[in-house]
């Protein structure tokens, strides 16, 4: 803190805090005067000249009580003083200042009353906007009344519980979930950022741990937690909050891509949350209360917002049309996870796993377990990925494709055996569904075969027809096994003239990657496919 005291004026009362008061007379820690008395009789008329005419304050509106909003005066520290030996000069509250602006966007996301903050400068005797940030006015009308109906509900429970300390059992959970729009000025530039916002007050069924911590009436527990993502860009690393965010870090404390918020218990200084140690966790010592209810609060409750967030997601075709992206983003990676929040992890991809999620391209939802993700190799070119992709999704209509998001592929298949669009799965849904692919046009055949073998398993492409014969039509692959009535042989362009009419059994040889696999086929003694050398052969042989 940066400083000893502080003033606060509300209608016509003003209160002064003193902590330095605390030994001499703890009464007076906290003491109510009305602006009249003050200005009257305590300090005269002059006390609080130097708020007037700024912010449309005036001494008129002062001892009438009209002041739009709250007034808090926090003098600096000029000197050392019991509670703090550092001593704050214009020069570190501007560095302070500084500090906060980078992150001026993120400061309002969890609470519930206020609309704008503005960072004012002296300039010549002058005050200046330095830098602010609003809820856009498009959509400040709804957050208003979202928050009251949220805060009037808690409210409700509040003086319930004043006489049943059990109320909160007995009613339905209190959410606020909106999008919310800042418009942020700062050093003269400005922009705007879009969140997804959702605050949870937790009631109803309760775990039986969580419900003893609230009842203690001395802590004053109480299940607030939220969460905040940014739509409009990733944010770098996610953060805690505890209504207003602890001090930032540039290493993510929770591993997170979203920003929680909760009622947590803090250390001392206000710095990070009261969280049990590797020993305490091995041991499964006792925990003090303040520990217990944070590792409750993030490992029962945060799992439950989290969930919501994607469920929103569903229930709201702007997020899914607008940042779909976003949505994959917002998951969390296991390579991130810190020890806080490793169990939310756990449970945030087991829930993910089990539901539908969106395609990308298309923006319909897919059960996850019954989709098949587009997903190739690096050295697999975009054209064959586009063929591929269009042939499943006119088969299937379950294509998944997590453009930039492959990573989650990975992490998602290590627990559970996932379908994609691998050269395997294609050859199977050639093998079974015929009318997808036999209509395409030539390049797109080409793509198909290509893909098919690409992972070097030319025997598996009995029953697929993508043979191209040299008549323009196509001839199903046969293992070598079959009868030899099928069989199809690659020829040279001079060999064609001593083999006319005899296009039905013909490939002819391409200078491609194309031409270079069905070169590859015809002498792998697989397939029915033979380069033409080989029947001159067996007709020599047999002559």
């Amino acid at each position: 803190s940066f400083t000893d005291t502080v003033m606060v004026i509300s209608g016509k009362t003003i209160l002064f805090i003193d902590p330095l008061y605390e030994e001499i007379d703890p009464k007076k820690v906290c003491r109510f005067v009305s602006v009249s008395d003050f200005l009257d009789d305590v300090c005269g008329p002059q006390a609080l000249d130097q708020f007037y005419g700024f912010f449309g304050i005036d001494e008129g509106r002062l001892r009438e009580g009209n002041l739009d909003g709250t007034l808090f005066w926090f003098p600096l520290r000029t000197k050392k003083s019991e509670l703090s030996e550092v001593i704050y000069t214009t020069e570190k509250v501007t560095d302070v200042l500084e500090s906060f602006k980078k992150e001026v966007g993120s400061e309002m996301l969890f609470l519930t009353s206020l609309e704008n903050i503005e960072l004012y400068k002296m300039v010549n005797g002058c005050w200046d906007i330095d830098s602010y940030v609003s809820i856009e006015r498009s959509c400040a009308q709804n957050i208003r009344e979202k928050r009251t109906e949220y805060k009037e509900k808690i409210k409700s429970i509040e003086k319930n519980m004043e006489n049943d300390d059990q109320w909160i059992t007995k009613c339905d959970p209190v959410w606020m979930k909106c999008i919310v729009t800042y418009n942020i000025e700062m050093n003269g530039i400005a922009s705007r950022q879009e969140w997804l916002v959702i605050n949870y007050f937790h009631a109803g069924k309760m775990d039986p741990e969580i419900m003893t911590l609230i009842r203690n009436r001395r802590s004053k527990y109480r299940p607030y937690i939220g969460i905040a993502a940014r739509l409009d860009q990733p944010i770098p690393s996610g953060q805690i909050f505890c209504f207003l965010p602890l001090p930032f870090e540039d290493d993510s404390p929770t591993g997170l891509p979203v920003h929680i918020n909760g009622f947590f218990a803090l250390d001392s200084n206000r710095q990070h949350l009261k969280w049990p140690s590797h020993d305490q966790k091995l041991s499964k010592s006792h925990l003090e209360n303040d520990m217990l209810w944070n590792v409750l609060m993030i490992q029962e409750l945060l799992p439950i917002v989290y969930t919501e967030l994607f469920e929103t997601w569903q229930i709201s075709p702007y997020l899914v049309q607008q940042f779909v992206s976003t949505f994959y983003q917002c998951v969390p990676r296991k390579a991130n996870s810190k020890t806080l929040t490793s169990g939310v992890v756990q449970k945030i991809n087991q829930y993910l796993m089990r539901s539908k999620i969106p395609c990308m391209e298309s923006k319909r939802w897919v059960q996850m377990s019954d989709g098949y993700f587009a997903v190739f190799k690096d050295e697999t070119c975009l054209e064959i990925q586009a063929t591929v992709t269009k042939l499943f999704s006119a088969c299937t209509d379950k294509v998944i494709r997590i453009t930039g998001h492959e990573d989650l592929f990975e992490q998602w298949n290590c627990q559970e055996d996932l379908k994609q669009t691998n050269p395997k799965e294609t050859r199977n849904l050639l093998r079974s569904n015929h009318r997808g692919y036999k209509d395409l046009e030539d390049c797109y055949k080409e793509h198909l075969l290509l893909y098919c073998c690409s992972d070097a398993n030319l025997a598996d492409l009995g029953g697929i027809e993508l043979l191209p014969l040299q008549s323009g039509k196509y001839k199903v692959f046969q293992p070598k096994a079959k009868s030899q009535q099928e069989t199809v042989y690659l020829c040279e362009h001079n060999e064609l003239e001593i083999l006319i009419g005899k296009e039905e059994n013909l490939v002819l040889k391409r200078t491609s990657d194309y031409g270079d696999l069905l070169k590859e086929l015809a002498t792998s003694g697989r397939l029915n496919l033979y380069l033409f050398a080989y029947l001159i052969c067996i007709c020599f042989f047999l002559g």
